[in-house]
């Protein structure tokens, strides 16, 4: 009888021990819990230099350039803008300096006497020759579609990455505009990306994304905060010292 209630006393404890017990914090929870405790997450602002996509051509509307331009922009996380900016020779744009304001340039422009791109590596800028897309008067739609192509490809050569052997990249020999129109891709593949990241990082492009709010306020451009913990980081990253800094006075030689 002992035994029978002494076990039933153990399995009532048990029981009200696994009601009370918490479940341990999982990774995921611990992350929260450390983002949260930093302020949260804020955008990192687009920053220069970057890649600029010259528009100097009315033949396709800026919608389809400023729609490429955000995919690249998403993938790679720099800066990557669009400009009402005309280049209407190869000899303007070797003028300019290989770091600029923008660390690269891909001049969509007309140019008839010019291939459908031109790449310069080295010197940080490219081409997309409008007037070379259009000689069989495509619909457009297939125009549309090439200067996308284009726009992917001039970027990807310009910031080091030439041909892909990936099933499906847009970086394909294309010497002909229907060659063009052959290639199945839209974008670059895999093999390409690395390529690009490396040269990002040679150029000193900075990258967006996102980081904790005490990580902004600490490189000085954070936005004003929003709640209180915000506040106390941003009170306690921008207190000036309370007590003066002492300095020990040089000690007088006694001479004999």
């Amino acid at each position: 009888m002992k035994k029978l209630i002494m076990s039933a006393v153990c399995a009532t404890a048990m029981v009200a021990v696994a009601e009370n017990a918490k479940p341990a914090k999982t990774l995921a929870e611990h992350r929260a819990a450390m983002i949260a405790a930093a302020g949260g997450l804020v955008t990192i602002p687009d920053r220069e230099p970057g890649v600029c996509f010259a528009n100097g051509q009315a033949a396709v509307p800026v919608d389809v350039i400023s729609a490429c331009a955000k995919e690249i922009k998403d993938l790679f996380r720099v800066k990557v803008t669009v400009e009402d900016e005309k280049y209407s020779s190869i000899e303007v744009l070797a003028k300019i300096k290989p770091i600029s304001k923008h660390g690269a340039i891909v001049a969509i422009s007309e140019m008839p006497a010019m291939p459908a791109i031109v790449v310069a590596p080295d010197a940080n800028w490219a081409v997309i020759n409008i007037s070379a897309l259009q000689k069989d008067n495509p619909n457009a739609e297939k125009l549309a579609l090439r200067v996308k192509k284009e726009m992917w490809r001039a970027f990807a050569q310009v910031m080091g990455s030439g041909w892909s052997v990936t099933p499906g990249c847009v970086l394909k020999p294309a010497t002909t505009n229907r060659e063009l129109d052959m290639v199945p891709g839209h974008t670059i593949g895999p093999d390409s990306v690395a390529r690009i990241f490396a040269k990002i990082k040679h150029l000193n492009m900075p990258q967006g994304g996102t980081c904790t709010y005490r990580q902004a306020v600490e490189d000085g451009w954070a936005p004003a905060p929003t709640n209180d913990v915000q506040k106390a980081i941003w009170e306690k990253v921008h207190a000036m010292p309370t007590e003066p800094i002492k300095i020990k006075p040089e000690e007088k030689k006694i001479e004999k």
